[in-house]
């Protein structure tokens, strides 16, 4: 087995904390699924500096350990973080901002990144009680990711579920019971009335009064478990009606006919992002440029920048675009931050043109990005 390397970025005063994360990798690294190194492992006489920076250009995932003494320190900052950014940016590593202590990073450049733990709560925080527990969250999110890491490179990859945690279980099945009981309550309640009219002696009107009100003029109420509905994005209003049947609701803007949402048909190399089948629903399915260049049914076709950037602000707000974030080897970020969406137009070599969406002014830019990373879609015709 192909281990992923993992290189750990950390400050000297977080070092405790950097080796309980290492321990935490330390089931994982047995069955050769990553393969963890920190600055701890170089060699007495070896160029400290040269060391890390070959380390972390062989690795395929890059932890950097954020703290306040991560950021005041000029060598983490000027060095490794920036190398780590360069590196993600060109496709050849991931980079994954762990929050150990509490710290401005929403001021630094990896505020765009996802942060783990996901709730943004630092390790250190007694909301976790003890650091190991949140720690358990970072390293599931990191066999997550290498396994999706392994999968893109053709390798055998890893089952694993992270375990429940128990005392969501307990709520979980308190709220079961609970629910039961008052169903029996509610079940039994016209059962006791009766029993207790006819103690009482109310007479035989007053009793057929009770038994119509009950069981003849309140409503049936209706079955649970409808079959689900397929999802279409919402139609947005348009000036003309679709000519054509399509598998998604469209708008006419400048002589074009648009879909009205993103595009969300399966797709090799197509993802959800997070892998949650919500955010497919509500953002449609990210695709990387060779999946997104085939997507589109017949007669319709991705729009180019010039279509794009010719659409006006009223055109942008009738589109309803959305800012559902990119993936890159394993990786989701940038989630209601910005929204990408590919043209046809290749730069060369693994860059394509694409139009990013970051709803303030309501504007569109264009920029080039890389062709394996997932967007999103939208078709025209």
């Amino acid at each position: 087995m192909n281990p992923i390397d993992i290189f750990i970025a950390y400050a000297e005063a977080d070092k405790k904390l950097m080796e309980r994360l290492r321990k935490q990798f330390s089931a994982a690294e047995r069955i050769g699924l990553i393969d963890a190194w920190h600055d701890g492992e170089i060699e007495i006489g070896t160029d400290k500096e040269e060391a890390s920076k070959k380390a972390m250009e062989k690795a395929e995932i890059v932890l950097l350990l954020l703290s306040a003494d991560f950021f005041a320190s000029e060598y983490l900052y000027e060095k490794e973080m920036t190398q780590a950014l360069a590196l993600a940016e060109a496709g050849k590593t991931t980079v994954i901002p762990v929050l150990l202590n509490e710290c401005t990073w929403q001021l630094t450049p990896v505020a765009n990144l996802q942060m783990l733990p996901k709730n943004e709560i630092p390790v250190s925080n007694e909301h976790w009680k003890h650091p190991d527990r949140a720690f358990k969250h970072v390293v599931d999110e990191v066999i997550r990711i290498s396994n999706n890491i392994r999968q893109g490179n053709g390798h055998e990859t890893i089952a694993y579920k992270p375990s429940e945690k128990k005392e969501d279980k307990v709520v979980v099945e308190k709220t079961i019971q609970k629910t039961v009981t008052v169903n029996e309550e509610e079940d039994k309640t016209p059962l006791r009335k009766i029993v207790i009219y006819a103690f009482l002696g109310l007479g035989a009107m007053a009793l057929l009064s009770f038994l119509v009100d009950t069981f003849l003029t309140n409503p049936v109420p209706e079955p649970l478990g409808k079959d689900p509905i397929t999802w279409a994005p919402e139609e947005a209003p348009s000036p003309t009606a679709p000519t054509t049947k399509t598998s998604f609701s469209t708008i006419k803007l400048n002589n074009l006919e648009w879909s009205a949402g993103n595009i969300n048909l399966p797709s090799d190399n197509s993802w959800c992002y997070d892998n949650n089948s919500d955010n497919c629903s509500k953002l449609g399915l990210l695709y990387n440029h060779k999946a997104a260049l085939q997507i589109c049914p017949d007669g319709w076709r991705l729009p180019s920048k010039e279509e794009w950037l010719a659409l006006s602000k009223a055109d942008i707000i009738k589109l309803k675009l959305t800012k559902g974030g990119v993936y890159d080897r394993g990786s989701y970020r940038q989630l209601d931050q910005i929204g990408y969406y590919f043209t046809p137009e290749n730069t060369g070599g693994d860059l394509a043109w694409v139009i990013e969406f970051r709803g303030n002014e309501i504007a569109l830019e264009k920029d080039r990005r890389y062709a394996h990373w997932g967007m999103s879609c939208r078709c025209v015709r």
